[in-house]
């Protein structure tokens, strides 16, 4: 029987996955231009954690109540952990492949025509901005959806390295280019610490009345 309540709760428990899912996605389809493969493998891991999500909430509202009588806990188990097993370590390995695919793409290819392929292409840039560093936006958008997807506490290492590199696009100390993938692991880090902080609360709010429960009898 289908319960609105059980569904409701469900939903709630799958908006970590829902939600991150949502903004790569996005992300994905914003930068798709730019960086069409990275952006390509972010939208097919932000899908495999959207149908995680889903997954949550139809075994929650529909496969838990059959458990005991038309299914057996071990097999629920067995095929619940797998599903789960599954979509987080694809989607994990497609998020951790688009912070690195092509990474080589920039390169002169060997021969004698590196110094002037390098000398054309830098002739329209500032001095200041052909020697700074190359960014590290991937990098921040990637940690910013694993700490999202996996481990909301790592949510501080994009808040801080996004921090810092805005810091030094805006100072010239470092390829501006980079900036909006910046600012997007720097949000989704963000998030994930609030969500995590929030977590906390909910939970040290359930033992506090778990607590008055247990005194009350």
């Amino acid at each position: 029987m289908f319960d609105p309540g059980q569904a409701l709760v469900a939903l709630m428990y799958a908006l970590p996955l829902l939600i991150p899912a949502i903004v790569g996605i996005t992300l994905g389809a914003i930068h798709m231009q730019r960086v069409r493969k990275a952006a390509l493998l972010v939208i097919i891991a932000s899908v495999l954690l959207f149908l995680e999500g889903g997954y949550n909430v139809v075994s929650q509202v529909f496969i838990i109540p059959l458990v005991g009588d038309a299914l057996s806990w071990e097999v629920f188990g067995a095929i619940n952990g797998g599903v789960y097993a599954i979509l987080t370590l694809s989607a994990t390995i497609l998020l951790i492949s688009a912070a690195f695919v092509g990474r080589g793409q920039g390169q002169s290819a060997p021969g004698g025509n590196a110094d002037q392929d390098s000398g054309a292409g830098l002739s329209h840039v500032p001095p200041q901005l052909a020697q700074a560093p190359n960014h590290r936006g991937a990098l921040v958008l990637t940690l910013g959806l694993i700490s999202l997807l996996v481990f909301q506490p790592l949510g501080i290492a994009p808040w801080v390295i996004g921090v810092q590199d805005l810091r030094a696009m805006r100072e010239g100390r470092m390829d501006p280019e980079g900036r909006g993938t910046t600012m997007a692991g720097m949000i989704l880090g963000i998030i994930a610490i609030v969500l995590f902080v929030l977590t906390l609360i909910a939970v040290g709010f359930f033992i506090a009345a778990l607590a008055n429960s247990n005194w009350a009898y």
